[in-house]
């Protein structure tokens, strides 16, 4: 068959721009489209990764918790341990306290002098006796103030008594006892 073509030639050279043009935007609204939906894909690809490197980084700081959890529980496990052998040594150094505590009261008695009371509580500690004079005394409390174990040492009293035809110095002294911290020495290497 014929075709004759009864349109004017500008409308059909319009019709065929604008057809052309149409062809052509809808190639352009397609490429946008792929590229949009790529770009898309692109952005949904990353967004995935820094979802995952987030869930990472989630476990891991979780673990990390456990593990700081469990080194708290260590230290304060550490702390009472040292408490308790604080504990220990402080009962082990006043076992001993004692016996210490009366060998330097006995170092620090002079002569013409004799202890008829001892008596602690609390850390202070009261002694009384006779000496042969006050000068003693005075001597017997400069002997304590110069222990490590007696601080604060004060006379309280000295009375005049007589004893199977002596004249002696009663008196009564006050001391704080004091037990001195034992340092260990470092052990030196023998050659």
């Amino acid at each position: 068959m014929i075709r004759i073509n009864l349109l004017p030639v500008r409308t059909s050279r319009r019709l065929e721009a604008v057809k052309q043009e149409l062809i052509l935007g809808g190639i352009g609204i397609s490429l946008l489209a792929i590229l949009c939906g790529v770009f898309f894909m692109f952005q949904s690809a990353q967004a995935n990764e820094l979802r995952r490197a987030n869930s990472r980084l989630q476990e891991d700081l979780d673990n990390l918790r456990l593990i700081v959890a469990r080194v708290d529980e260590v230290e304060k496990i550490n702390d009472e341990l040292r408490r308790k052998l604080s504990v220990i040594g402080n009962l082990q150094a006043s076992k001993t306290g004692p016996v210490h505590m009366l060998d330097e009261l006995s170092a620090a008695t002079p002569e013409k002098l004799y202890v008829t009371i001892v008596n602690e509580e609390a850390g202070r500690l009261r002694l009384a006796g006779n000496a042969a004079s006050n000068e003693v005394i005075s001597q017997f409390l400069i002997n304590l103030e110069k222990t490590n174990w007696f601080e604060d040492v004060y006379l309280i009293s000295i009375d005049q008594v007589q004893v199977n035809e002596y004249d002696l110095k009663n008196f009564e002294v006050s001391a704080r006892v004091v037990v001195p911290s034992v340092t260990k020495e470092p052990a030196t290497e023998q050659e």
